[in-house]
């Protein structure tokens, strides 16, 4: 526990309180919050505070850890209103303050005492724009209540600019019941809207909850509301960040086309398996549906990929940050696998709404009349002869058999395709089994969350295009 001295001395128009930390031993110690050992006050006959310096335990002048400063100097008016509030590094300069970056302000009041202007100074002595604030003035006005109801944003020129906290060059405030209603305006007066989050107003419960916090509820320029997640926190940023980036904004959006696409030809195949389902009819996709359906998938993860790639590429970029070269090769990676997949469409074949028993017999039956005896190798379910193996991989829940051949020379390649052929002619006089009712189920929902997909880039992909 940290004991504090504390001495006067007394001047003929002011009072030096000088307070020093020591510890239960005795020894000088620094006050943990501001990191100073010893905080020296200089305060005039009404009690005001005229200026405060730190120092070490040497007692040498240091700056404190919260605003790296090492004195502070305040003026009053004859009322008793700062009038300003000035910031000096250990040389005694003026010094840019640590955490709001500006190192005088000045203060301004109503015949009411109620502050109506600041005004921020750089280290220089010229207006300064304060980071946090993005303003070197701000103006404000009160209700017959006291409260501020309406403030304005200017530059070190004075010209109205966009505040850095709300976006906007004005805001009007509103107290309602236990609400408090922040409208942004520009200079003019009229509706602004924010670049970032895409908000013209936003209110927030006055005895609760923070300003822009997470838990405020945000408004259109129409006074609908909207979501904070997604639409303030992540798809306005992104939006915003793309901005007058073209490569970026055409990259955003063949990445929602694609998914619009691939889901739109997934939902269309899913339905086709369910009609087929439905009517108990064995279903053997074309090599054309197998493409598209191969292209369904490809267009959904690419675009997927290449849509929340660009857009969080470019937040990155927006705030100051580089996207390294991991994103192309897990493009890379992503695309390299699905040309595989492509070639594989040659040697593989699916069959769906058939049992086990029944394409098993059918292979069996076709290497009879090719007049080949085949050996069954269980533990890889293949059936292998010396110009071609066929493996059959069955999934019992969905009744889905997947072929696949390894063809060896002219005659195994020739094999195959009478295979598939055969196959396909064979499948015509089977009746699928009977369907559970999570087989009756699975491909509506499977096309359904297609369809929602689709929509979902669709209304992206629009929100994209409208956007720039």
């Amino acid at each position: 526990m940290a004991i504090v001295r504390t001495t006067y001395t007394i001047y003929p128009d002011a009072t030096e309180i000088a307070r020093s930390f020591f510890d239960a031993t005795g020894l000088a110690t620094v006050e943990k919050s501001s990191g100073v050992h010893e905080l020296q006050q200089m305060v005039d006959h009404r009690g005001f505070v005229l200026s405060e310096a730190y120092f070490d335990t040497t007692g040498a002048p240091c700056l404190d850890t919260q605003d790296e400063v090492h004195e502070r100097r305040y003026t009053y008016d004859d009322r008793g209103n700062r009038t300003s509030e000035s910031f000096f590094d250990t040389d005694g300069k003026p010094i840019d303050t640590k955490r709001y970056g500006f190192a005088r302000i000045v203060y301004s009041y109503d015949d009411q005492d109620r502050i109506v202007e600041k005004s921020f100074f750089g280290a220089d002595g010229a207006p300064q724009i304060a980071p946090n604030l993005g303003a070197a003035v701000v103006r404000q006005e009160y209700d017959e209540q006291g409260s501020i109801v309406h403030q304005q944003f200017f530059d070190g020129q004075g010209h109205p600019c966009d505040s850095a906290r709300y976006g906007a060059a004005a805001i009007r405030i509103k107290v309602d019941g236990d609400r408090t209603l922040v409208s942004l305006r520009d200079a003019k007066d009229r509706p602004a809207k924010n670049p970032l989050g895409g908000y013209f107003a936003f209110s927030y419960k006055t005895d609760s909850e923070k300003p822009l916090a997470a838990t405020n509820l945000y408004y259109d320029k129409n006074g609908r509301e909207l979501s904070f997640f997604p639409r303030v926190s992540v798809i306005n940023p992104h939006l915003y960040a793309m901005r007058g980036n073209l490569v970026m904004q055409n990259s955003a959006r063949y990445g929602a086309l694609a998914v619009a696409l691939g889901a739109l030809l997934a939902a269309f195949l899913a339905l086709r398996k369910s009609s087929h389902t439905r009517r108990r009819k064995v279903y053997v996709p074309t090599p054309v549906e197998r493409l598209l359906g191969w292209f369904a998938i490809f267009a959904i993860i690419e675009g997927t990929l290449r849509f929340f790639l660009t857009v969080y590429w470019s937040w990155l970029d927006h705030q100051y940050a580089r996207m390294g070269h991991t994103i192309y090769v897990v493009e890379t990676i992503i695309v390299l696998f699905f040309l595989y997949r492509l070639l594989r469409l040659r040697v593989t074949m699916r069959v769906l709404n058939i049992e086990r028993e029944d394409i098993h017999r059918i292979v069996r039956n076709f290497f009879a009349k090719a007049n080949l005896k085949p050996a069954w190798l269980e533990r890889r379910s293949v059936y292998s002869t010396p110009p071609l193996d066929v493996r059959v991989n069955f999934f019992q829940q969905k009744y889905h058999a997947y072929l696949a051949f390894r063809r060896r020379a002219r005659e195994g390649r020739d094999l195959a395709r009478a295979l598939a052929q055969y196959i396909r002619v064979e499948v015509r006089e089977i009746k699928a089994p009977v369907r559970s009712r999570a087989i009756a189920l699975y491909y509506p929902v499977v096309a359904f969350g297609y369809l929602l997909l689709s929509g979902t880039a669709i209304y992206t992909l629009w929100q994209l295009i409208k956007s720039y």
